[in-house]
């Protein structure tokens, strides 16, 4: 079972966990999606950052992509900057995690992601 984990960021509390999801084109290919979500108001939209790994080698390393709170973080921020509404009435809104963009949200971070 997946745990929701807590984060402020701007003195606005939301809630984010990580999922990994097997694509269709094989056992070595899978989507890891970071779901991130105002705690208030109740069922406000979320963020979906997705990436499909291996396909794209998004990779630390040797270890696939790992999410801690800064990335967390700077996906907040990057939707914000690009029209998000937590508040607002509509559909969700999707991130897809690019080699370029996860580069730019770990340079606005200040330094790579590290742990799950």
């Amino acid at each position: 079972m997946k745990t929701w984990r807590r984060i402020t960021h701007d003195d606005i509390p939301y809630r984010w966990l990580v999922q990994d999801r097997q694509t269709q084109e094989g056992a070595d290919t899978f989507t890891r999606s970071i779901i991130i979500q105002a705690e208030d108001p109740p069922g406000a939209r979320a963020i979906f950052v997705s990436a499909i790994i291996g396909r794209l080698r998004l990779y630390n390393g040797s270890h696939p992509l790992t999410v801690r709170t800064g990335l967390v973080r700077a996906c907040i921020r990057y939707a914000l900057q690009n029209g998000w509404d937590p508040a607002a009435k509509g559909p969700d809104f999707r991130v897809e995690l690019t080699a370029d963009l996860l580069a730019r949200l770990r340079g606005a971070n200040g330094g790579p992601s590290q742990s799950r």
